[in-house]
């Protein structure tokens, strides 16, 4: 018989580690905003609570800015409804896991990690092309199938040996992310983050920008530009796209 664990000094926490994540971020005098849709959403809760996760906090000058640009957003906040999109917007800013900023920039191959954020299964119109195979059909009135999206959107991460060993420069990240690329700085998407700030179950970075989840190829073809559309070409790759029925995989989804 030994003395309990959470009794022994060996085990118990240091005096710089003040709490969990959202007690943490309740601690920054300019995350006022954030903290807001942290409540709103329950994430304040589950931070708080088990799992260890990095956070992206946007400062109160990012999210004023993001408003500015987006203020259907500031709406839903201020709203006393639930909102989906809402919660699709904190979940990007959430990663899994602790990680440090030396974690980071590690360069074992992977750049992009996995937020809590996953999009909704999609519903395509589609025909019978043979058993239980399927294919997109150009008419919404065909029979319609549901796509099980089974991953986590992901996130990319940008530093300088990246960028080098990729055999690419600051005005690449620009063209991409529309802002320059500060040698010796590290930015989640298109936000700068700074140093970390240390809870019991993860990590806090402040950002000075709000990120929206990033579009995948097939949202980028679907929204085109400004002056151009890529519908034939959508439609074009979509010929070739078989749907087939997965048993297992409805069985364990769950309800609507």
């Amino acid at each position: 018989c030994i003395e309990e664990f959470d009794k022994q000094e060996k085990f118990q926490p240091p005096e710089w580690l003040k709490g969990k994540i959202f007690s943490q971020i309740e601690n920054e005098d300019d995350l006022t905003t954030f903290i807001s849709c942290l409540e709103k959403t329950g994430y304040d809760t589950i931070l708080n609570t088990s799992g260890s996760f990095t956070v992206f906090a946007p400062t109160d000058e990012a999210f004023k800015q993001f408003f500015e640009e987006h203020p259907d957003y500031k709406i839903l906040l201020e709203s006393d409804e639930p909102s989906t999109e809402l919660n699709k917007l904190i979940e990007y800013q959430i990663l899994y896991n602790a990680w440090t900023q030396e974690q980071f920039q590690s360069m074992n191959g992977v750049y992009k990690r996995m937020t809590l954020f996953r999009e909704e299964n999609k519903s395509y119109p589609v025909k019978l092309i043979g058993g239980n195979t399927y294919q997109i059909a150009e008419s919404s009135e065909n029979e319609t199938i549901k796509s099980y999206s089974q991953a986590n959107k992901f996130c990319p991460i940008f530093f300088d040996n990246y960028l080098n060993n990729k055999d690419l420069d600051g005005s690449d990240y620009e063209f991409y992310f529309n802002r320059p690329f500060n040698p010796g700085k590290l930015y989640f998407a298109g936000a700068e983050f700074e140093d970390e700030i240390p809870a019991e179950n993860g990590f806090i970075y402040k950002t000075d920008k709000v990120i929206l989840p990033l579009p995948n190829g097939e949202d980028i073809l679907k929204k085109g530009s400004e002056s151009h559309s890529y519908n034939k070409f959508l439609s074009l790759i979509q010929s070739f796209s078989i749907f087939s029925f997965n048993h297992q995989t409805t069985n364990e989804q769950q309800e609507d």
